[in-house]
Order: structure tokens, then sequence, then C-alpha cells
């Protein structure tokens, strides 16, 4: 029986294969999803399991560490107070190795035997580098004695709930949780749940993490002498083991998620013994032969979590592909369905999206302003000044109310950091929240430069006075008082030492959401909303291309169903295009009929395509050959264009599709314009396209032709109108025709070849949106418009008796009644009901 992970490495070769073959189409529309699929399946492999050891100070961390690393010596200092200061992440490798990376961004890489030994306590040790004075990150050691294996980053953090020294604890939960995939958590077997503990596991328990535990410190057990009662060291060591376990099975169980987490009992002395003299029985009862076997199976459990997850992120690409390719072949109607579908997507993501990033902004705003050092300096300065004047310093009597307040500013700063990290908390809380509603994971983050230091008040320092008593003995005396203005000059230099590093973690932070949410967010609704335009701007596909896009389609759906189980995923049946053109469903004796009607049908909407077409042109120009320069960034909606005005055969289109920007089709006479194409076709005698990209090669040859002053109309094709101020940005302030476009308005027609966006209920955004936005990039408001849907064009003669209502004070009845005697037919979706709607719109 084929194993998931065959299946899996299957899979993915044949959507490779796919892929390779879909490309070679050579199809734009498809192009933005087909790069994010195969940045999934580039992406996807084994992932590297970020684990750490987390406990109290002296819970054995460094030490079980130092027995992993398989060398037998002491790489990680150990002592029975606070002594790790920074995270050390340890791999497995092919050689020794070493890496410290500084704050400033600097690194340094040692190999062989300066890894080993001493070197890094100065470092990693609170005794050697006090408050970090190296200003070091992390650091990063590999060695190939390390007895996890390869998948897995194994980090030694600094002890939880250390006297004086918040800042580890702090760079502990709430900047290597973040990252890791498993945590696990030390405590020593005989005092296995301080207060402490639970308040750290509560926090562990809010980043919802993987978690093993471990006892340390199981010689106590096992030596008899530690035998708390006389009924105790009767007992067999195996059941004073099991005792222990059981007792902190208990005091875990009010944690549901924890009640099955493993419990390894650990031993490092007897685990040196096997390292010094190779006692291969004191190994066996150290414990971490159980270790090393629960820290492999639970990392086998995540690796595959993880495998799932990236399956299911390219079975998603792949289904969003196949709804593009389905989409691009499909009916009208059917189209419009898919559509309408992507845009409540794409609703939900925007607003998550604006979610986010207003609620990042607004708390680094409000954030920014709270810790500004200067600002709360002078808060404090002014408070304590009230209980003294420079005059009265001296008088002792206001020392004691100067502490107070004193005291109340340390309490205060202390309240602020713990409100900025608890918000900041929050929020990331409620960001993951939204990317679970949506179906997206959240990116890991690296640590941040710098951890968050605690705030101490100045030294209280003593000066003396002299003076007569005023008791009439007049004897000198000498009163000692607090220097005050000491006091507040050193005060400011407390506020800086513990704000910058609180301002550098709402900094770092910032960055996290960005990268981890907005980023990510903000991809997946480009990516959906380059759907959204490619399904809107449809194809002009033959019956060959039609054949091989379906082919596709089906190929994809099959490996998706192939491999939905594995990843838990709901498979999606796709409703395939039966036949190319009009589905075959009608009874053999009616077909004639059915398709006389179709192309009555099509025959008059072109008509109405043509006809619109060149009214427009004529109004530039009232020669009988006419030239156009046709611009768009997408080379495909040109070809689009032509293809549906010249109605041109296969034959031509395909020579057509040869030719790259700059070129003319049907070129007038000796004309030497770069390359040119002459087809046979309607209006092949009348008209004269010269197709441009936005690129240098069509500027110069632009330029060298002198076209824009030759040529009768500018023709600018506008791909995306619902968003239509962005698209002209892009399209014309951006485009290196911008000076020229601008400079010949009188001859700019704009077109949209996508009118079926504004069917029912939004026809009046032809007027309202798009003019107000057009007006902005060239302030004339007589630009022309040539709006259509495949031949319908129907919108632009909407948009001209809006246009006109808009200036000329018209009823909706009057407007019904121009498009009545224009004999512009009322069906779906301009029946008079709607249209009657919609000219009250713009009326109103």
């Amino acid at each position: 029986m084929e194993s998931e992970e065959q299946k899996i490495k299957k899979f993915l070769e044949h959507i490779s294969g796919i892929i390779a073959r879909l490309k070679l189409l050579g199809h734009d529309q498809f192009a933005n999803r087909i790069k994010n699929l195969e940045a999934n399946i580039k992406d996807f492999g084994v992932h590297t399991i970020k684990s750490g050891l987390v406990g109290i100070t002296s819970s054995g961390k460094s030490s079980v560490m130092n027995i992993l690393l398989g060398t037998g010596t002491k790489i990680l200092k150990e002592q029975s107070k606070a002594t790790t200061n920074m995270i050390v992440f340890c791999s497995k490798s092919k050689e020794q190795q070493l890496e410290i990376i500084y704050e400033d961004g600097r690194s340094e890489k040692k190999t062989g035997k300066d890894v080993l030994g001493p070197s890094i306590w100065k470092y990693t040790s609170e005794d050697e580098n006090p408050g970090n004075k190296f200003g070091v990150k992390y650091l990063k050691i590999g060695l190939p004695s390390f007895i996890i294996d390869e998948d897995i980053e194994l980090a030694d953090t600094p002890g939880l709930d250390a006297y004086g020294h918040k800042e580890h604890e702090d760079l502990t939960l709430r900047e290597f949780l973040p990252q890791a995939d498993l945590i696990i958590y030390l405590s020593s077997i005989r005092s296995p749940m301080k207060e402490a503990d639970r308040k750290i596991l509560n926090k562990i328990m809010d980043a919802d993490q993987r978690i093993v535990f471990v006892q340390t410190c199981k010689n106590a057990v096992v030596d008899s002498n530690f035998a708390e009662t006389a009924s105790e060291s009767s007992e067999s060591v195996e059941k004073r083991l099991e005792k222990y376990r059981e007792e902190f099975e208990k005091l875990i169980s009010p944690y549901a998620r924890l009640k099955d987490a493993p419990i390894v009992q650990v031993e490092t002395i007897s685990a040196a013994r096997y390292f010094k003299n190779g006692d291969k029985e004191a190994w066996a009862e150290s414990g971490f032969e159980e270790l090393v076997h629960v820290i492999r199976s639970v990392t086998k459990q995540l690796q595959y979590e993880y495998t799932v997850k990236n399956l299911k992120k390219i079975v998603d690409s792949v289904n969003a592909l196949i709804t593009l390719l389905i989409s691009a072949v499909k009916e009208e109607a059917d189209k419009k369905t898919s559509i309408e579908r992507l845009m409540k997507t794409l609703e939900k993501l925007k607003k998550y999206n604006e979610r986010i990033l207003n609620t990042k902004n607004q708390i680094v705003s409000i954030w920014k302003k709270k810790i500004d050092p200067a600002a709360m300096f002078g808060e404090f300065q002014h408070e304590l000044a009230r209980t003294y004047s420079f005059r009265y310093e001296f008088n002792p009597k206001n020392d004691t109310e100067f502490i107070v307040k004193a005291d109340a500013i340390s309490e205060k700063m202390h309240s602020i950091k713990n409100s900025m990290l608890d918000n900041l908390d929050n929020a990331k809380g409620k960001f993951k929240e939204y990317f679970d509603d949506v179906g997206l994971d959240v990116r890991r983050t690296d640590i941040q430069s710098g951890s968050v230091k605690s705030f101490y008040l100045p030294n209280v320092q003593k000066k003396s006075a002299s003076g007569k008593s005023m008791l009439g003995s007049g004897k000198d005396l000498t009163v000692e008082y607090i220097d005050k203005t000491k006091f507040i000059e050193d005060l400011r230099a407390s506020i800086e030492g513990f704000l910058v590093p609180l301002a550098g973690h709402l900094d770092w932070w910032d960055k996290t959401v960005e990268f981890s949410f907005v980023e990510p967010l903000s991809k997946k609704v480009a990516a959906v909303d380059d759907d959204i335009k490619n399904m809107e701007k449809g194809g002009d596909y033959n019956e060959e291309q039609f054949r091989r896009l379906t082919a596709f389609s089906r190929e994809l759906h099959q490996g998706v169903k192939e491999v939905s189980v594995l990843c838990n995923m709901e498979f999606i049946e796709q409703k395939f295009p039966v036949s190319w053109g009009k589905k075959a469903v009608y009874k053999k004796e009616r077909a004639g009929f059915i398709n006389l009607f179709l192309q009555l049908s099509s025959r008059y909407y072109e008509a109405l395509f043509h006809n619109y077409y060149l009214r427009k042109l004529s109004g530039f120009s009232t020669k009988k050959q006419k030239s156009v320069i046709l611009i768009d960034q997408n080379f495909e909606s040109q070809i689009n264009f032509i293809n549906k005005l010249l109605r041109l055969d296969s034959e031509a289109i395909g020579r057509m599709r040869a030719l790259k920007p700059p070129y003319v089709i049907n070129p007038p006479g000796a004309d030497t314009f770069t390359e040119g194409l002459t087809v046979e076709g309607e209006f092949s005698d009348t008209l004269t396209f010269y197709v441009l990209g936005n690129d240098d090669a069509s500027f110069d040859a632009a330029a060298s032709h002198q076209l824009f002053d030759k040529a009768d109309v500018v023709h600018l094709i506008i791909d995306d109108l619902h968003r239509v101020g962005s698209a002209l940005v892009d399209v014309v302030e951006r485009n290196r025709f911008y000076d020229n476009i601008v400079k010949r308005q009188d001859k700019l027609l704009l077109s949209y070849p996508g009118g079926a966006y504004f069917q029912r209920g939004r026809l009046h955004i032809l007027v309202d949106e798009a003019t107000s936005e057009v007006n902005k990039v060239f302030n004339a408001p007589t630009v022309q418009w040539f709006i259509y849907e495949g031949y319908e064009v129907r919108y632009s003669y909407f948009y001209d008796i809006v246009s006109r209502a808009a200036d000329g004070n018209m009823q909706p009845e009057d407007c019904m009644r121009q498009w009545k005697d224009m004999g512009l037919p009322l069906d779906d979706p301009f029946t008079e009901d709607i249209l009657l709607e919609q000219f009250a719109e713009i009326t109103k």
C-alpha cells in the first residue's frame, strides 16, 4: 500500500508537470496564479521544528542541554542562580560551529575547538555578561554530537521568575514562545509545581504550544537518603518515581490541554557518568533515552502537521487555478457566479486586513506617545517638585513624602510596561483569530533586538546642612536630607534606560505584525483580486484552446481529489464546461432553430459593438482612414479587442500573437513602423492600430515616428475599473506615455472590457466614481469612454445618457425615453425597472 509521503510526492510531481505544460500555452491570464502555486511547491519540504527548554530559574535547563549536546562537557554554564541571560539555539551539524548574532545586525562565526569550553560563557552568563553588555541578540551552536535529530532546533532559554531579572522572563515568554513549536518544560522532581510554575503554565497555555514535561533531579528520589518517611524509604525506586509522576499528573490535570502531555524523569549526574567513563547502565538509569525518544515522537507529529499545512496551501492554490481555468471558458452567467463568490471572500479578507492595519497603527501611535521619555520625565519632575521648593530642598520633613511619590513613579512605570505588553499580546491574539477564520497560518518571527528591561529608581543620596539651633542654645546643628535635585537628575537616565528598550520592543512588535499578518494577508487579497480581474477580463479562446484548458483543469482536479483526504480538506466537486460555445442540451430537431436564434442575437450585439466604436472614433476624426494608438500593459487585452473588432480568423490571431509591441496592424501605404501585420477583416481598410506596450521600445518607436501627433485617437485600455483610481495611476501616471497622453487629451478614448461588473445595482458607478477618478488624473470632464462586455456595449450607451443627465437636470423618465428612442433592447441587466432605479441614483 502506498504511503502518505509517496502520495504527496507523486501529487507534487504531477502538479508541477501540469503547470509546466500550461505555461507553454503562454496565457498571461493565469501567470500570477501559476507563480503563486510554484512558490508554494518550492517551499514545500521538511520543516525545522523549533523547541526550547523552559522553566523557572535553577530547574536544570542548561544542565539538560549540556547532556543533549553530547560532548560530555559543560558548554553552557550551570549554576543554582539565574545564569543564562539570552536564548541559545542548538542543533545538529556536520562540524562544530558557533554563530553569535549581535543586536546591531553583525554576526560572528567560529568553528572547531573555539566552539566548545567556557568561551561562550562570557556571552550567555549573567555573571560574565551582566545586562547583556556585549549587545548579543542570540547564539547558535551546531555540533555533530547533538543527540537530537537534524530537523529540530532546541533552545536553552533564560530562567523564569528570577528575582531582579524580569527581562529574562520577557525574553522567554514574549519573544521565544511565539516562535516555538514545542516547549520542553522543566521542574525539579521534589518541587514540581511552585506558584511561579502555575503562572508560567497559564501563559504557555495562551501561546497554544505542544508541551513535554521533564522532571529533573531524579537522583533525589533514587537515593534513599532523601526519603521523607520510613514508609517512603521502604518503597522500591520504581514505585517512588511513579508516585512523583502521578502527583505531577494531578497538578497539571486542571489544564485540559496538558492532560495527555508526556512526563519524563531525568538525572544529569547519571548521564554525565556515561560520557565520563562509558557507563551504559548509568545512561539507561538517567532517563535521557526516554526523553530523546519522546522528543523525536512529538517532532514527527509536528512535522506531519506542518506537511498537512503546506499541503493545504498547495491544494488551495490548485483549486484557485482550477476555478480560474474553468471560468476562462465558461458561459458568462456561470462566470458571474464564480466572480460573486470570490467577491465575498475578497470583502472578508479586505475587512480583516483593514482591521489589522488600523489596530496595529493605532496601538503603535498611542504607545509611542505614552512611553516618550521626555514627556514622561517632565510629568514626574513636576510631580516630585511639588513636594518641595529648591529654596527649602534641605528640609528633611519633605523626605518621606518625596520617597512615597518616587515609589509611586516606580509602580506606574511597571504598570505602563505590563499594560503595553498585554495590549500587544491581546492584539496579536485577535489577529490570529482572523487568520483562523480565513484559513491562513501565522508566519514565524525572529526574536527582537534587545530585551525589555526592568525599571529601577535612582539611588537615594544624602546631603548635610549646618545652622544655629532655633531653641536658644546657640549650638551648631547638622541635618541630613535627601538630595532631591540629584535624584531628579538621575531619574531622567533611569526613565530613558527603561523606556528606550520598551520602545524597541514596540518597534519589533510593529514589524512582527507586518511580517506575520499584514504581508501574507495583503498577498492573499492581491491574489484573489487578481483572480477576479482575470475572470472579468475573460478571454477569446478557440475550440482547441478550450479543449486544452478544460483538460488541464480536469487533471488538476483529479490530483487534488487524491490528496484532499490527507490534509483533512473537504473535496470540492467542480462543474466543467461540456463543449465549446453553447452546451448541446437541446433536442436534435430543434438544434437548427436554436443555433439560428443564437447567431442572430450575437450578430445584433456585434452590430451595437461595432457601430458604437465607429461612432466614438467619428467624434475624433471625420477621415475615412483613421489611425488609433492602442496602449495597455496587458498584451492579451489588446489582442482580444482587435480580434473582436476586426473579426479575425484563427490564423490571423496566431500571427498576431507571435508579435510583441510595438507593432502595427494594417499599416497605411508605405508605413515603416517597426513590425507590421496586414490582416483581412472588417474595417481592415479603414482602421490602423499602433499597438504599444508600457516599455522603452514602444516609447522610442512612438517618439521616432511622432505617432501622438499623427494619430487620430489615443485608445487607452483600463483593465480594473472597479478600482479606477489606482488603475489610472498604474497605467497613466506610471506609464512612459503619461506626458504624451495628458498633452493630447482631446484624442483620448478610455475603454474598459469588463462592463458585466456593473450589472444591476451598480451601473451608476460609471458616473459616480469612474468620472470623478478620471478627472483627478486628467482634469478634463470631456474624456470619452468605450465600455463593453463581449459584444455588449449598452454600458457605454448608459454612460452617455447618465453623463448628460448629471449635467442637464434630467429626470429618470427623460433618461428612459432617450434609451427607447435609440432603439436599445430592454432585457437583463438593462430591464426598464433596473434602468429607472439606476437613473434615479444619478439624478437624485
